[in-house]
């Protein structure tokens, strides 16, 4: 059978992006405001989030280690100033 490649990207609208952030920004759980501003930044999965240590993180050179990611390999991928 030949392989499909089923990607999707899904993009929010600037004006999504504004609104979702403010949204964010005045829940009073700043632990989850922070995790839904980590999967904004970085496009990882809930579950890369929740198993990520402090030792994968490397604030330095800007780059976070995931560890088995969901259907590939072990991944290094950067982080913006946000996400910082």
């Amino acid at each position: 059978m030949p392989r499909i490649d089923n990607e999707t990207t899904e993009h929010l609208s600037e004006e999504e992006l504004r609104v979702l952030l403010k949204v964010i920004e005045l829940d009073d759980n700043i632990n989850v405001g922070n995790i839904m501003k980590m999967v904004l930044y970085t496009g990882m999965r809930r579950g890369e989030i929740f198993k990520l240590k402090w030792k994968h993180i490397n604030l330095k050179t800007g780059f976070v280690f995931i560890k088995d990611p969901k259907g590939g390999p072990d991944q290094k991928i950067p982080v913006n100033n946000m996400a910082r």
